[in-house]
């Protein structure tokens, strides 16, 4: 082991060749940036000198006659010198035209199986919770061949993590497609049945969530509506409802933007009521599944138990 003749500081990620050492040099306090200096390997003093400023970070190839630094999300491979790096720009690497052909469906296949093993091999109880975990892998692996996306990939991963019934293990990320061609649905916060009979979408159950938090309420739970389990979505501005194949086709585009709808109630009266749909439906079913669960350990427990 041989000290290294520089101050006292904040370093990490040391590399090096035959000529010189290379490190990261991180600033402290607010906004702290991180920079990647080098220490040439000399018998007089050597002397520290700052490569680039604020990076991300960087690697010495193999050979030591490069570095590939990162900054922002730009890459960079300069030579593995001892002195500034005056114009960086200049040693840019162009990722623009690269690409890379997959099977697509033995990428969903290798996704599935990798988010199975995860819960496997990470999962705080070993026993699963008394779930058959080879068999959950079973059960839903002949779903992945029929999925069409990346976000039906997710909910089919959802549904096999969601056989362990714990809290705080769900599913989210991935390569989604964002393209302008992507439609967004919005939701009315609620589960709709369609009624031929009745001339609309029934409002079969209204999400519900905690009072003491008025903004996470669905868009059909405000009091002002007066809207109940039973009524019926008659229009959604100014269509019949019974004429789209989905309430979801009257709903494109629809999120954070006022939608009038013609509501008849259980009582038989036809109102118009003005709502805000969300585009987040998922939210407020896990708020509505999580205020629910509360009020009913509150009620089994009467009121001992948190």
């Amino acid at each position: 082991m041989q000290e290294v003749p520089i101050p006292p500081g904040n370093y990490g990620r040391l590399q090096g060749n035959a000529k010189a050492l290379y490190f990261t040099q991180r600033e402290t306090g607010l906004d702290a940036k991180t920079h990647v200096a080098t220490l040439m390997i000399a018998h007089e003093s050597p002397k520290l000198t700052t490569l680039t400023e604020d990076i991300k970070s960087f690697e010495v190839s193999a050979n030591g006659k490069k570095i590939l630094i990162r900054k922002e999300s730009n890459l960079y491979v300069v030579d593995a010198g001892t002195s500034s790096i005056s114009k960086l720009d200049e040693h840019g690497i162009d990722l623009g035209n690269w690409s890379f052909s997959i099977n697509v469906r033995e990428d969903w296949h290798q996704i599935y199986t990798d988010a199975w093993r995860m819960e496997r091999d990470y999962f705080y109880d070993p026993g699963m919770h008394g779930v058959d975990w080879d068999g959950m892998h079973k059960k839903y692996l002949p779903l992945v061949d029929r999925v069409t996306t990346r976000d039906e990939l997710a909910d089919v991963i959802g549904r096999m993590v969601g056989e362990l019934s714990a809290l705080h293990t769900s599913v989210r990320g991935g390569d989604l497609r964002n393209g302008d061609d992507n439609v967004g649905v919005a939701s009315l916060g609620a589960r709709l049945s369609r009624d031929e009979a009745a001339g609309g979408y029934k409002i079969d159950y209204i999400y519900k969530a905690d009072p003491d938090y008025p903004h996470e309420r669905s868009p059909l739970d405000h009091p002002e509506l007066d809207l109940a389990e039973g009524a019926v979505i008659q229009q959604i501005n100014g269509v019949a409802t019974l004429s789209a194949v989905g309430i979801g086709e009257l709903l494109r585009n629809q999120a954070d933007k006022q939608v009038r709808l013609a509501v008849k109630k259980v009582s038989g009266e036809v109102v118009d009521s003005i709502v805000v749909p969300t585009s987040n439906a998922y939210q407020l079913r896990y708020d509505d599944w999580e205020h629910t669960r509360r009020l009913r350990v509150e009620e089994q427990a009467d009121g001992k138990i948190g």
